[in-house]
């Protein structure tokens, strides 16, 4: 369907109401849907790198941080956040700011035509599946040098765990949240987040409860973990130390970014701290 002619049929205001009346299909979890959408799409997810982030608290802020970070770096860096707060196009940002309903609207006229044969087979995308497929859309005519890809419910099956090789993933604190779907235990939980994991890839992750981080480290190598336990003094205010595991044979790694006891906006600066960290490498390859 890339490179195809699409004609265009709604405006910013019916493509935006377009989105939301697909509300009322509820929350559906797998990827065979938002895969088959982005294939008619010709997979936009591969022309840009991801940073994917999941966790039950700080995502939000987490992305903020790093999408500074890497703007502060010269880079271009665009960020995906579901539910938005205000006006829709802060769904879509790139260094901050919203995209234009222009290309919002071009590209859910793109986006819109996909679902529309999908239907005609009998699939009906949800909303934030055609709001992830939107997402890639966007930025891959945008080119951004990162884009920041906020989960929206957990991560194994979350719409958004459609890319292979991510540049990186990011697990912010874990805590028990939508248990309908979820499950009502803190490793159940933990396994759906920590599903976007994936091998080569690094892993930043706030420190968590023993027993979430234990999951953690299995899905970042069934092989024996080593974990070096450096308390590395860091100068910045937020953030005291900072102690990183590593995978033996096994190129996936995880840094582990200590608690602040004071606040979740400290804590999460800490955590975006050892994600730039962990990034001052390739940000400065």
């Amino acid at each position: 369907m890339k490179g195809a002619d699409i004609i265009t049929h709604m405006d910013y205001t019916t493509a935006k109401e377009y989105i939301h009346n697909l509300q009322g299909r509820g929350i559906i979890l797998g990827l065979d849907t938002v895969k088959q959408l982005l294939k008619k799409l010709g997979n936009p997810e591969k022309s840009v790198p991801v940073i994917h982030i999941a966790g039950t608290n700080g995502k939000g802020s987490v992305g903020a941080y790093l999408s500074s970070v890497i703007k502060e770096n010269g880079m271009k860096c665009a960020r995906f956040v579901s539910p938005c707060v205000g006006e829709y196009r802060n769904t879509f940002l790139i260094n901050g700011e919203c995209v234009s309903k222009e290309v919002i609207c071009d590209a859910a006229n793109e986006v819109k035509s996909a679902i529309d044969e999908m239907e005609n087979d009998g699939v009906y995308p949800t909303q934030f599946i055609a709001e992830t497929a939107l997402a890639f859309v966007i930025f891959s005519r945008l080119m951004p040098d990162y884009a920041i890809i906020e989960c929206g419910m957990g991560g194994k099956e979350d719409a958004t765990n459609v890319v292979d090789l991510p540049a990186l993933s990011i697990i912010t604190k874990i805590s028990l949240d939508h248990t309908r779907f979820l499950g009502n235990t803190i490793t159940g939980i933990a396994e759906q987040k920590a599903g976007i994991i994936k091998s080569n890839t690094p892993v930043v992750s706030a420190v968590q409860t023993d027993e979430v981080q234990k999951v953690i480290k299995s899905h970042c190598c069934n092989s024996t973990l080593h974990i070096s336990s450096i308390r590395k003094r860091v100068y910045h205010p937020y953030v005291r130390y900072v102690s990183t595991a590593k995978c033996i044979n096994c190129h996936t790694s995880i840094t582990c970014v200590a608690h602040s006891r004071k606040s979740n906006k400290k804590r999460n600066r800490k955590c975006s701290l050892g994600i730039q960290m962990s990034t001052d490498r390739q940000i400065h390859s």
